[in-house]
């Protein structure tokens, strides 16, 4: 594959686009595509034809890997590389122009933009290797790491954690379209390390569709509650609990938090935090003037060290704004800031709080409404909880959707009613939710976070 490339004149740093279908190819020419010294953007035949076309165009793709030429779901470059060529390819193997190094590109991943059109996240191979070696020498034995399948979208990067962390180290990666279709196949009872978002895991529990033989179970791309920690604790087979964080902008993950380790301690870590920066990384929680915040003092979370992208492509001033150099402890760093609020406590773990623009105003009074989010999901009847502003009713207001842990055995009236009552002694008048929906189940967006915007619309 690496060969093929070269020869098709794939150089150093150059970004080509994989557009292959989920199976052993894929990791073929995902690997292919690093050998040649070159790096990857995933482009998936489920996104709109429209989203990858502006990828393309703002990436500057000029290769691509392509399954075949007739798939109406993908587009086409003027140089699209077929699969089978790679397999009959036989010349003498060019050479690459010189060694890669650690600044070199690595992937690229597109997020949502606030402006409405997503932005392309450039990672190098620093911070993939840093986050690798972290994952294979400091958080996972060789019993968890054996098994570990793909199962997020190659436009998530957690997809680049289960693929690499598992071939490494010699271990096995369950290539398989989601989690629920995992679940329901012949190789469930393999796994024995996974990553989900809290509210997959927690569907995955009131399921009884966790795996029997999984070690260890890696939380990460939402807010982590108590309760669900209590409950893996308490009703599973789990014997690691890990919750993980961080953006895509400082690769993948940039904290670990051991929930709990029953090979270690018959205790849990609660109440639960983001723990400590993973090797080589650095999270400081300034406030607004960007000086460092005292303990347990709420700020923005700003990460540094040798996972941070190199920006965001061709978006100088987006890039300029996010990665700043900060003068801290007198020494000048680039960090870049996450939008996330949280603190320091008094043993050194991180506290996320939530996000800064999460944040409203009612008659002039500033609310949280992680706060009010946190507080709801800390009440034994709810399951789980979306908290929102809704701004287009008649009078703006807090609005609820509930899942309840009792929806089966008792009424939702009696329960709401119950509900209202725990949150008025926990909250004051201004805070409290007007409105509250009870859902069977929340909606979940393609990488098992719940889809606000489903709720809300």
């Amino acid at each position: 594959m690496a060969h093929l490339l070269l020869a098709n004149g794939v150089q150093i740093g150059d970004l080509v686009g994989l557009a292959l279908n989920r199976d052993v190819e894929l990791l073929v020419g995902l690997l292919g595509i690093l050998k040649a010294g070159a790096a990857y953007l995933p482009l998936e035949s489920d996104t709109p034809i429209e989203r990858q076309q502006f990828q393309c165009e703002d990436a500057g793709i000029e290769k691509m890997l392509i399954q075949h030429t007739n798939d109406e779901r993908q587009i086409l470059t003027p140089h699209s590389i077929q699969m089978k060529e790679a397999l009959r390819y036989g010349k003498e193997p060019p050479t690459l122009a010189r060694p890669l190094n650690a600044n070199d590109l690595a992937y690229t991943l597109y997020t949502s933009g606030s402006t409405g059109k997503p932005k392309g996240v450039d990672i190098c191979h620093a911070g993939l290797t840093n986050v690798i070696d972290y994952r294979l020498n400091h958080l996972l034995t060789s019993v968890e790491r054996a098994t570990i399948p793909l199962t997020a979208a190659l436009s998530f990067d957690a997809s680049v954690a289960q693929i690499f962390t598992p071939i490494c180290c010699g271990g096995t990666c369950v290539i398989t379209d989601n989690v629920l279709s995992l679940m329901r196949s012949t190789h469930r009872d393999t796994l024995t390390c996974m990553s989900a978002t809290p509210s997959l895991a927690r569907y995955l529990i009131t399921a009884d569709m966790l795996p029997a033989r999984l070690n260890a179970l890696i939380l990460c791309g939402e807010s982590l509650d108590d309760g669900l920690c209590q409950q893996i604790f308490d009703k599973t087979g789990i014997v690691k609990l890990i919750n993980l964080y961080g953006p895509t902008e400082t690769t993948i993950h940039s904290t670990c938090e051991i929930i709990f380790d029953k090979n270690k301690s018959p205790k849990i870590a609660l109440p639960v935090s983001i723990g400590f920066p993973i090797s080589n990384t650095t999270v400081h929680i300034l406030n607004d003037k960007l000086e460092t915040c005292d303990i347990d003092e709420p700020g923005t979370i700003y990460i540094a060290g040798m996972g941070l992208a190199r920006g965001y492509r061709n978006r100088d001033v987006l890039t300029r704004q996010q990665f700043l150099s900060v003068k801290i402890a007198g020494v000048e760093q680039r960090v870049y800031d996450t939008g996330d609020i949280g603190s320091i406590t008094n043993d050194g773990k991180i506290r996320f709080i939530g996000r800064n623009d999460r944040q409203i105003q009612i008659r002039g009074e500033r609310i949280e409404l992680d706060e009010v989010e946190k507080t709801l999901n800390s009440c034994s009847l709810v399951e789980n909880c979306v908290v929102a502003y809704n701004t287009t009713a008649e009078q703006p207001c807090i609005e609820a959707f509930i899942t309840l842990t009792n929806r089966h055995h008792t009424s939702h009236a009696r329960s709401l009613t119950n509900i209202r009552q725990y949150m008025k002694a926990q909250l004051p008048m201004n805070m409290l939710p007007q409105t509250y929906s009870v859902l069977d189940t929340m909606p979940l967006t393609q990488s098992g976070k719940i889809d606000r915007k489903a709720l809300t619309n």
